[in-house]
């Protein structure tokens, strides 16, 4: 019988307490003997078992969740020259990976490039230096 649009499979949700199969298996292996299993997985890691070492560096080292970086909006150039050392200062503070700053990179030049052909733009500021000129004769 499918689902109808709309309309949840399980109206009720998942039930309170209910725990994931996952935490179940690793609280069954790991129970009593969690800190034996610990110590021979240690083990094997410093003798060169690459699966071990993986494993450890996934315990104890896991990859940093991603957080979003903020950058200012760019409407002029100085905004782009602005977001750019944002972007830098990030990378050598260790918040923002190399990779992802030059993708940013990107995106900051493109809009800078939209800023500086923007039609309305251009003309105002020939209007304005047109009436300065016209008022310095």
């Amino acid at each position: 019988m499918p689902f109808k649009p709309g309309h949840s499979g399980n109206p009720a949700g998942r039930p309170v307490g209910a725990r994931n199969k996952r935490t179940i298996v690793a609280e069954k292996l790991c129970g009593r003997n969690g800190e034996y299993v610990a110590q021979l997985l240690m083990d094997l890691a410093e003798q060169g078992h690459s699966t071990a070492m993986r494993i450890c560096l996934a315990l104890f080292c896991p990859r940093p969740k991603r957080r979003p970086f903020r950058l200012p909006p760019v409407t002029t150039s100085e905004d782009a020259l602005r977001a750019m050392n944002m972007l830098l200062q990030g990378v050598a503070d260790g918040e923002l990976a190399p990779a992802a700053a030059a993708r940013l990179s990107t995106k900051v030049q493109a809009a800078s490039r939209r800023a500086q052909a923007d039609p309305a733009r251009r003309i105002n500021k020939r209007e304005a230096a047109a009436t300065q000129i016209a008022r310095s004769r």
